[in-house]
């Protein structure tokens, strides 16, 4: 066991009273090493009393002292947040053995998430300056290190800790799920259609079935009428698991991603090193509303390169085709279509067919009950659903990269939801897009000078 160092007569009363745990006494040590401001070492004020904690495997009351280990963290004194009032805290905590059922269990460690070296109010401080700024520099301005290992478990604490402030989510009618693709992950986006109008409700950490169905359980499953779906097989199967009497579609503004998906990657391809910003926005753009200069260097582009020249007709064409008829049929002609804009621009013998786009002859033919099911309602998506979308996932290509749990608590905690009442009960539905997207941009704008600075100091 480990050895004890305190009795009750070391307790420093002053450093207690500034230090404000609950339950926690503020201790000396023998060798001096604690007369700074800046240290201090608590226990729990049972330390010094004969009552054992009750084992939290099985209740029993009939524990054995066993070790004590230091656990060491930086905390902030109450009310501050200055780096001045930042000071180490040793948090020397007893173990113990249950002689029922054997498990061996530490003291509460209330005032700290586990595996955190912040204690809750500093990590409060730093996961609030996270939101909107870098994390390191946040770090840096209270004088503690950035501890990759504790920055998802403070952002997922501030991220709950606001949530539990917040009014219950009111179930949608209509779903959106999106799976969007942020450097190396692939995030489902869950939207949600209130009163004719698309708002943002989350952002899932995978597109497993599982993170699915955890989602899905938070919502009333009889008052969900319709999930517009991205192709994936997972989600596919959790939403007609979680509402077995929705409809499940998918629209055209999912088919529309598919196919731009596609021509990104050819123009990845084949529109390297082009005089052309921001290439992808302008070419995936209708030409229809292009600028004149925009379209004349366009054109410059497209005629030295003939491949890209004929899927950027392709994809021109395809385009409208949406607005006017959107059918199985239709896109099964599309892509039937896309030989004959090769052979406009490329000769016989070098002929490259645009195999990029088989993804849509894949999603047509593993989805086409959904596609199929959409066409044969009454109404469409309006336009301002692919817009909105669309500029939602611009916005999200522009974050600089970060872990999930920083970019979940960016994207949730910095637009505050909608508010609509029921009767007298009170519910969020979810957040106006505008207002997040405006939001997110800001945030990429900070971040990105922050680091140009911090890349600065260091040269």
């Amino acid at each position: 066991m480990g050895r004890r160092l305190f009795n009750s007569l070391n307790i420093s009363a002053t450093k207690t009273e500034k230090l404000k745990l609950d339950g926690m006494m503020v201790v000396p040590m023998f060798d001096g090493t604690d007369d700074s401001d800046y240290l201090y070492h608590v226990v729990h004020e049972s330390y010094f009393s004969k009552v054992k904690p009750k084992c939290p495997y099985c209740g029993a009351t009939h524990t054995d002292e066993k070790k004590i280990r230091e656990r060491k963290y930086k905390d902030i004194l109450p009310g501050s947040t200055s780096k001045d009032n930042v000071i180490d805290l040793i948090f020397h905590q007893r173990y113990f053995k249950c002689q029922k059922c054997g498990h061996v269990f530490g003291e509460d460690s209330f005032f700290a998430e586990n595996k955190c070296r912040y204690t809750n109010r500093l990590s409060d401080l730093l996961a609030e300056g996270t939101l909107t700024r870098t994390y390191e520099q946040v770090c840096k301005e209270f004088g503690v290190p950035s501890s990759k290992t504790s920055v998802g478990i403070i952002m997922r604490r501030r991220l709950n800790t606001r949530l539990r402030e917040v009014p219950t989510l009111m179930t949608p009618e209509t779903l959106i799920v999106v799976i969007a693709h942020y450097y190396s992950y692939y995030c489902p986006l869950i939207f949600g259609i209130y009163d004719d109008s698309i708002r943002f409700i989350d952002i899932l950490r995978d597109s497993s079935q599982s993170e699915y169905m955890a989602f899905f359980s938070l919502l009333e499953r009889d008052k969900v009428k319709s999930i517009f779906i991205d192709p994936d097989e997972q989600l596919s199967y959790a939403a007609s698991l979680s509402f077995p009497n929705a409809d499940i579609l998918m629209s055209e503004e999912c088919i529309l991603r598919v196919v731009r998906d596609s021509f990104k990657e050819i123009i990845r391809k084949e529109g390297a090193r082009c005089l052309i910003t921001n290439r992808y926005h302008i070419m995936c753009q209708d030409k229809k509303y292009l600028r004149n200069s925009d379209r004349m260097r366009l054109e410059c582009v497209l005629n030295r390169r003939h491949r890209l020249h004929a899927a950027y007709d392709a994809y021109q064409a395809f385009l409208p085709m949406l607005d006017n008829g959107f059918s199985i049929d239709a896109l099964n002609q599309w892509r039937e279509s896309l030989f004959s804009y090769l052979q406009e621009y490329c000769s016989e013998d070098s002929n490259d067919p645009l195999t990029e786009f088989d993804e849509l002859k894949y999603v047509v033919e593993l989805y086409q009950a959904h596609i199929n099911a959409y066409t044969q309602l009454n109404f469409r998506l309006p336009n301002s659903v692919r817009t909105k979308i669309s500029a939602f996932l611009d916005a999200l290509d522009e974050m600089p990269f970060c872990i999930f749990d920083v970019l979940h608590a960016r994207i949730l905690l910095n637009a505050a939801p909608e508010i609509i009442y029921e009767g007298e009960t009170e519910y969020r539905a979810g957040i106006m897009i505008d207002s997040l997207v405006k939001k997110m941009r800001e945030i990429s704008k900070q971040i990105r000078s922050e680091k140009e600075s911090m890349s600065y100091e260091h040269e």
